[in-house]
């Protein structure tokens, strides 16, 4: 019997775009993410700092940007060697970001047409930019929600 332990936060991210957004396989030094307990084992034996590194690049935002979405600070994160695991918090806030970015690529149907969302001022947000949002688990839902909204077409 195939196990079915999926939820809205896993689905559409696959094992490939997961090991993707953190480097692959082998950075991640992982067995395949294929559902929630997967995602949960990954969140409790934590990413390596490399992992983040390899998340910019992906998702085109600044090392400042992720260190601030994922709540360590900057220097904290830069004095980390590359193999170094991260604490159970922080890996989840980079899971929810990658999983966040996964949803929004789907929306827009580009990291570019994303990524130019996501730096552009925001009616909904209040005129704030959306990557500006993304330290709080608050903001990354409204986000998500946006995004919905958008993908249904209810714009207002």
């Amino acid at each position: 019997m195939q196990n079915t332990n999926t939820s809205p936060q896993t689905k559409g991210l696959t094992q490939d775009t997961l090991l993707s957004y953190f480097g692959g396989a082998s950075t991640l030094g992982i067995k395949p993410i294929d559902n929630a307990l997967d995602l949960i084992y990954l969140t409790r034996t934590g990413i390596a700092k490399l992992a983040l590194a390899a998340l910019a690049e992906k998702t085109s935002l600044s090392i400042k940007e992720i260190a601030q979405a994922v709540h360590i600070s900057e220097r904290t994160l830069q004095r980390y060697d590359d193999h170094r695991k991260l604490d159970k918090a922080t890996t989840e806030k980079a899971i929810e970001l990658a999983q966040l970015y996964q949803y929004g690529i789907e929306v827009f149907g580009s990291l570019d047409k994303f990524n130019g969302w996501v730096r552009h001022p925001s009616v909904y947000f209040n005129g704030q930019l959306p990557v500006e949002l993304l330290d709080t688990t608050t903001g990354m839902l409204l986000i998500r929600d946006e995004l919905t909204r958008i993908a249904h077409g209810v714009f207002a």
